[in-house]
């Protein structure tokens, strides 16, 4: 289950410039995506152990006989030899456990809610990948404030995890198959430092504090037009605004504060 951890003081997530994206600046809201939604399609993916040991069947016999069996007695006839397990139950185990696992996947996948930051505000492939190719922005949130306080981060791995049937099929939490499937990535996105904030339902926005919003960072190639339009939907808010700036030498960019003056009429 979770363990508590330490959130990064600030928490990033990369925008492309967009009416959907101003939508969600100006109500104070960030949108949580089905992980059947992400780009990469090995992103949220997990393989069923396939076999299963003699402590496992016991586990499993145990509770269908507790929660499922219409006859204790029938059931204990039909799958018990010697006092455990039989190859009957094993074969039956086999052949349902596998099914029953994807289908949990299936419905995780389809119904609960991620959103996705990194601990980075100037890594050019985000810029480039999740910003429009620095034409978008970057908004900055405060680790300590809700919801961004639960985040979670993600573990980057050479191997597709693996999680055991029977352990789904007998607790009636699914946490431990989403975490597992949410917070696990190829190594190949390790240079992303990504958290990740999950919620019960999916596709849809979730509203945060104000305060929470400390920073945009406008694109290094955002038009004017653009970043104007930003600092009009935040005047008067405490939310800081930056610029990304190519450095003259080097493949990088830095954040320099702005502050832009709405058009006042004469």
């Amino acid at each position: 289950m979770a363990q508590t951890v330490q959130v990064p003081t600030h928490l990033y997530k990369y925008q492309p410039y967009s009416t959907k994206a101003l939508e969600n600046l100006k109500s104070r809201q960030i949108w949580f995506s089905a992980p059947a939604h992400f780009n990469d399609p090995y992103d949220c993916a997990i393989s069923a152990v396939q076999t299963f040991s003699d402590s496992d069947l016991r586990k499993l016999f145990d509770h269908c006989r507790s929660h499922d069996a219409p006859s204790p007695t029938a059931y204990d006839a039909k799958y018990l030899t010697g006092g455990v397990p039989n190859n009957r139950f094993r074969v039956e185990v086999a052949r349902g456990s596998e099914n029953v696992f994807n289908e949990n996947r299936r419905i995780l996948s389809e119904q609960r809610g991620v959103a996705c930051f990194s601990v980075k505000n100037d890594d050019l492939l985000m810029w480039s990948h999740y910003a429009d190719g620095h034409r978008g922005f970057c908004l900055e949130f405060d680790g300590t404030i809700e919801p961004f306080s639960r985040s979670r981060p993600v573990k980057y791995s050479g191997e597709m995890p693996s999680l055991n049937p029977i352990h789904i099929m007998t607790n009636s939490e699914e946490d431990d198959l989403f975490e597992v499937m949410v917070l696990t990535k190829s190594q190949c996105w390790s240079y992303e430092e990504e958290w990740r904030l999950c919620h019960k339902e999916a596709n849809r926005p979730y509203g945060y504090h104000y305060a929470a919003l400390t920073g945009i960072y406008f694109g290094a190639a955002m038009p004017l037009a653009s970043k104007e339009i930003i600092a009009l939907i935040l005047q008067g808010s405490p939310t800081i605004l930056y610029e990304m700036r190519r450095r003259d030498e080097g493949f990088s960019v830095y954040p320099q504060s702005v502050t832009y003056t709405p058009f006042r009429y004469a």
